[in-house]
């Protein structure tokens, strides 16, 4: 750079005098040496934009549009990775003079920030719904002055609609409030948080132009009206805890105020019209404004409510039949349709009892488990701990209490009596259903018998300490992971730090789809190798509830 190019501007940026660069053999020197003279771009981003990008904003209108003009040249005449470079940067700087339409107030903005009135698209839409309005922002008229490209305020990021804000989801779910054992979801790309930009404001200053520029609005955001909100336990709704329809923000203020005119231009909430009662100008003749209408509650008059009763395929059928000129053909259809909705459907009383015959024996699985996969387990965190300091306190008072032994006759073996004991196999079974808790092998033995299990049992007392039967203390294995644990050496130890962790609240289980459930996950060593543990919430809790109850030497 020049020394004069950036005096003015930004001391900070190294410059050679003028009285340098003007000697050819110098300047010839100099770019050997690897110095380059600034191209437009450069002088936009180091000098420029710096002016824009302080708290306070101190440039003339005047030497803004000399600003502006630059700017659109340099992006028109660069290539590809220095427009994008300076797009980047001038979507996060405020360089466009917007004016307030309420105030008349100036100031600099980002251009995201700032709407293109009718002056710069020729359509005056913006400027009817927004009129007025303190919060909103429009490009300032001075920048027709300089003529340039108005596609050079859309490209730079200034808003041409009215922005209704929500979430999307590639899958068809709109997911929030996603917190351990409690994920939400809107169905069919339902948002309960959507809204659309200004509506309150527009609302309480409704006219019946402004009515009109809402209504074709939302026939593109009719599912985000009013929809459906899931809640699940789980990350993968497997189990629903709640499903609810309900309106979404913007739904809501439509539902509950008097904004949409009559033909008289009148006023009243959706609840109050038929969609035959709406002015001329409001299109009603196509099937997304029923989805609206019935979004919003209007009264249904008698062809929406046959409408409402057709499959889908007829629906599709009736929209298309609308678009004919001949309305006696319309409405011989409409009357084949009605008569097709309320015809009853005849059944003999041969196939009704066949029909009653059959219901009484069943031989079908439910279509949860018609795979032959087991449900899905988890439980909601309020679960865990409840469960925890259940167990905890019943193992408590069961240890302070003398468990009795007797011998058997004839063996020398003794076994020990212990009437409150949790029977670990059958505990096992209701929590892994027959898998191995590392291989995740189930080892089916013949129909109409439970998969085999070999209880593992972490410390063999061999008869010396009654809870070597206690459900801590035990594994849901198959005989080959069985062996190798117990002859092959074993590292079970991340066991009693997970607890640790799972007491303090600070680790939670997994959704483990293979296993179809939640699940504690310990890493531990097998005859020398890495392998995995996996824990059911009930079950880790029970080893937390031992940790927190008894003291460690």
């Amino acid at each position: 750079f020049q020394e004069e190019q950036v005096s003015r501007h930004n001391k900070s940026i190294p410059t050679v005098k003028s009285t340098i660069a003007s000697n050819e053999k110098a300047l010839s020197f100099l770019k050997k040496l690897g110095l380059k003279e600034p191209d437009n771009i450069s002088y936009i981003l180091e000098i420029i934009l710096p002016q824009y990008q302080k708290d306070e904003i101190d440039i003339e209108e005047k030497q803004n549009l000399k600003h502006v003009k630059l700017i659109a040249k340099a992006i028109t005449s660069s290539n590809e990775e220095q427009i994008s470079s300076l797009l980047s940067q001038l979507s996060e700087t405020s360089f466009l003079l917007a004016k307030n339409l309420s105030t008349n107030e100036k100031v600099y903005k980002k251009p995201q920030e700032i709407y293109l009135g009718k002056i710069y698209t020729g359509d005056k839409t913006l400027d009817v719904y927004f009129h007025d309005n303190p919060d909103i922002w429009f490009l300032d008229d001075s920048y027709i002055s300089i003529q340039i490209d108005n596609n050079f305020f859309k490209k730079v990021g200034c808003i041409t609609s009215i922005r209704v804000i929500y979430k999307t989801s590639e899958d068809g779910f709109v997911y929030f409030d996603w917190r351990y054992g409690k994920y939400t979801r809107g169905v069919d790309e339902f948002d309960p948080n959507c809204m659309m930009e200004g509506l309150e404001f527009v609302i309480e200053h409704i006219t019946n132009e402004r009515a009109r520029i809402i209504w074709e609005l939302i026939q593109n955001h009719a599912k985000r009206i009013y929809g459906r909100v899931e809640e699940s336990r789980f990350k993968r709704f497997i189990k629903l805890s709640s499903s609810e329809e309900t309106f979404s923000v913007m739904g809501k203020i439509l539902y509950e105020n008097a904004w949409l005119p009559d033909t008289s231009g009148n006023f009243h909430k959706p609840t109050e019209l038929y969609l035959s009662d709406l002015p001329e100008n409001f299109q009603i003749n196509n099937i997304t404004c029923s989805r609206v209408s019935e979004k919003l509650q209007f009264k249904q008059d008698a062809e929406q409510q046959l409408i409402g009763q057709l499959s889908p395929e007829k629906k599709k059928l009736y929209e298309k039949l609308k678009s004919i000129p001949d309305e006696s053909i319309i409405k011989k259809v409409l009357k084949i349709l009605d008569e097709e909705v309320k015809k009853p459907v005849e059944v003999s009383l041969d196939d009704f009892r066949d029909d009653f015959t059959m219901a009484l024996k069943d031989d079908t699985q439910s279509s949860e488990e018609a795979d032959g996969s087991e449900k899905y387990t988890g439980m909601h965190p309020e679960e865990e701990e409840k469960i925890r300091e259940e167990f905890g306190q019943q193992m408590v008072d069961r240890l302070k209490t003398p468990r009795s032994i007797i011998k058997q006759n004839v063996s020398i073996r003794k076994s020990i009596i212990d009437k409150d004991a949790i029977d670990p196999k059958e505990f096992l079974y209701e929590q892994y259903n027959g898998h191995c808790q590392i291989c995740n092998t189930i080892l089916n033995i013949g129909e109409g018998k439970r998969p085999y299990i070999s209880i593992y049992r972490i410390n063999e007392t061999k008869g010396k300490n009654w809870w070597a039967n206690e459900i801590f203390n035990v594994l849901s294995l198959c005989p080959n992971c069985h062996i190798l644990l117990k002859h092959g050496g074993r590292d079970l130890s991340n066991t009693i730090a997970t607890a640790e962790k799972v007491l303090k609240n600070e680790l939670a289980p997994e959704v483990i789809t293979e296993r179809r459930g939640d699940y504690y996950i310990v890493p531990i060593q097998v005859a020398g190798k890495n392998q995995e543990l996996f824990y059911s919430p009930k079950h880790m809790q029970t080893i937390a509830a031992f940790l927190k109850n008894t003291k460690t030497k």
